[in-house]
């Protein structure tokens, strides 16, 4: 009834998201895209792509058939990650949720690991930053924090992998060297400083999904009231493409 709450949590988003950068396919992604109506006046979606819990996958469930889940589960498992699993009804049990970081969960592809981990993860990024509502960042995904095995170690935790504690000296030193985490810091930082300055990315700019084939995410955002159209286009495969 457009009461319940102004923020709609994007829970399909992440494992979406993962499964488009790891399959190079969007087939998924942009149907899901394409079937979601517009939040009521005055509410919108808050997008992310990780928080301190893990990927959840029950959004992919009836959507996605069960060899493809499982080659999702087996690649993120290759890439260092955990999963947890819940107990159904009929006593078996099935996984609910992918415990990885999502710097490392974007390492490779469907063929395995590659060079462009970091391209690959800023793409996530930049395709959840430009969807219409309000964008969530999560700390780790700022400083592209790889999977945190002693903490996992420290806590007996799945979920440990992906909430590893820094002093801020530790930050300061990874972001005043060479470093992938201050690449990844500096290019976030360019990408949101743009970001606020458009009118298209306001929350309640529309967004209209473009047809450009399973190896593109790519969407329309327009501000009609500031009379200013932003179009998104994103390679979501390893190789380039025309």
């Amino acid at each position: 009834n457009g009461d319940e709450a102004q923020l709609v949590y994007q829970f399909s988003l992440p494992p979406f998201l993962l499964y488009t950068l790891y399959t190079g396919n969007a087939n998924y992604l942009n149907s899901w895209l394409t079937s979601l109506a517009d939040p009521p006046e005055g509410c919108t979606f808050l997008n992310f792509t990780a928080s301190h819990d893990g990927i959840g996958v029950r959004p992919l469930e009836g959507l996605l058939s069960h060899n493809e889940l499982d080659m999702l589960f087996k690649g993120m498992l290759k890439f260092g990650g955990r999963l947890s699993y819940r107990k159904n009804k009929d006593g078996t049990e099935s996984v609910y949720e992918i415990n990885i970081a999502y710097f490392d969960a974007l390492k490779g592809t469907s063929e395995g690991e590659d060079d462009k981990q970091i391209a690959r993860f800023l793409c996530s990024q930049l395709i959840m930053l430009s969807l219409k509502g309000i964008p969530a960042v999560y700390i780790h995904s700022m400083l592209a924090t790889p999977n945190d095995y002693e903490g996992m170690k420290l806590t007996g935790r799945f979920r440990s992998i992906n909430r590893k504690k820094y002093l801020d000296t530790e930050i300061e030193s990874l972001l005043s060297e060479n470093t992938v985490n201050r690449h990844v810091f500096n290019e976030l930082k360019r990408i949101v400083d743009i970001r606020k300055k458009q009118p298209a990315f306001h929350p309640d700019s529309a967004q209209q999904v473009i047809k450009t084939g399973d190896h593109f995410v790519s969407f329309r955002r327009i501000n009609q009231t500031l009379n200013e159209e932003i179009i998104c286009i994103s390679n979501i495969t390893n190789k380039e493409q025309e």
